[in-house]
């Protein structure tokens, strides 16, 4: 594989931006802002569809119109991308290796907030953990590019190797935001009433839904923190939603990195009312996995004919403890 290069893309419209990008060997795809909530980088194509083929960029732009901002995945090209939104947390002796990384700043009123690039060394593959002082975006992750708002490329050229420094901080901050992990085996002896046991099926739907457009680790966090916060309020019981979405899970992905994702989402809900939970679960269209029932078939369905996952990890999440042990 040829050495991909961050361009400086500042002064160009979206089309060619894209264009540079795909010539520098960096993958794109395009995504329409004013869908979805926020910044829903996969809501015209998926994030394996990104490309560095000038006809396929064409045929996008035939089919979708003049592009209105730009998405990558970097683990689809061996690239890392550490999207640093709080700068003071940046452990000191990480700074001077972030400083060396091409870079593209975010905020402009915070110049050290933004995107750094790496390369991902050989035998490496990471998710999209949520550290201490922001997220990684790797495989299955996704990152929206210049020109878009105030984005702007301040450091281009070729990433390097991640340092291992950054990595074992990556591996080390694995915990989602505002929450700590907690010990799963805890979590199953705690959280064991199951008022409405048909509500799993619902969860499997829900999933299949959100990774329509989500990458694969966002969207199992979404029905971990939708299956564990119906847990909580005896709904279901965890153990129960635990091996539902361990029988989903990637097969080319660790056990270990779904029990962290599952111990942070389990810590996430924990951080949340009970009463707020149930009030969303009974109450708000969208949060209730109950809402996805008449999804089930389409659930399934994805499931089934998608990378074998469900197969390959039904056998492994019956009768098994989580590695998690905190």
């Amino acid at each position: 594989m040829s050495p991909i290069e961050l361009p400086d893309v500042t002064g160009l419209d979206v089309f060619d931006a894209a264009v540079e990008y795909a010539a520098s060997g960096v993958p794109v795809a395009p995504f329409d802002p004013s869908k979805g909530k926020g910044k829903s980088c996969w809501n015209l194509v998926g994030y394996r569809d990104v490309t560095t083929e000038g006809a396929q960029l064409l045929r996008w732009r035939e089919q979708f119109g003049s592009f209105q901002a730009l998405a990558t995945s970097p683990g689809q090209f061996g690239c890392v991308v550490l999207d640093v939104d709080r700068p003071p947390a940046v452990p000191k002796q990480l700074r001077s290796l972030l400083d060396t990384a091409p870079y593209v700043n975010t905020r402009p009123e915070s110049p050290k907030r933004g995107h750094y690039w790496f390369v991902l060394p050989k035998g490496l593959q990471l998710g999209n953990p949520t550290l201490g002082f922001g997220e990684v975006r790797c495989v299955g992750g996704g990152i929206v590019l210049p020109p878009y708002g105030d984005r702007r490329v301040v450091r281009p050229g070729v990433p390097l190797a991640l340092p291992d420094e950054l990595a074992s901080a990556i591996d080390t901050h694995d915990v989602s935001a505002g929450a700590g992990r907690v010990d799963l085996g805890w979590f199953f002896d705690t959280y064991t009433e199951a008022k409405y046991p048909h509500k799993l099926r619902g969860l499997q739907a829900l999933h299949c839904k959100v990774t329509s457009r989500q990458s694969p680790h966002d969207a199992m966090r979404t029905a971990l923190n939708v299956g564990f916060g119906e847990a909580v309020i005896g709904y279901v019981d965890a153990r129960s939603v635990y091996d539902t979405l361990l029988a989903l899970w990637d097969s080319d992905r660790s056990r270990s990195e779904f029990d962290r994702l599952a111990s942070s989402c389990a810590g996430y809900v924990l951080a949340d009312s009970p009463e707020a939970i149930k009030r969303r679960s009974d109450r708000c269209t969208g949060t209730d996995s109950r809402d996805f029932i008449g999804g089930y078939k389409v659930g399934r369905q994805c499931a089934v004919s998608g990378s074998g996952a469900a197969e390959s990890n039904a056998g492994r999440a019956r009768d098994t403890k989580p590695t998690t042990s905190q």
